[in-house]
């Protein structure tokens, strides 16, 4: 051992802030949070996808989109 006493170098300010750190957001915002960062990947995904593919899939992908959401079709 080095004769460092760790006790002493851990002080219970440390242990708080640590903690505190650590809880900083509720489980809630972590969740919202790791749900946002989902929707924006996926939202660039897609977004890159159909840019580098041609402009008649994107149109097939936007009628199938309407009538997905009930705006028409057969």
């Amino acid at each position: 051992m080095c004769g460092v006493r760790l006790d002493l170098l851990w002080s219970s300010a440390d242990e708080a802030e640590v903690t505190r750190a650590l809880f900083a957001e509720t489980p809630l915002e972590m969740l919202e949070a790791a749900y946002g960062r989902i929707r924006a990947e996926s939202k660039s995904e897609v977004v890159g996808r159909l840019k580098d593919e041609s402009p008649a899939l994107f149109e097939r992908v936007v009628i199938e989109l309407l009538v997905k959401m009930l705006y028409g079709g057969s």
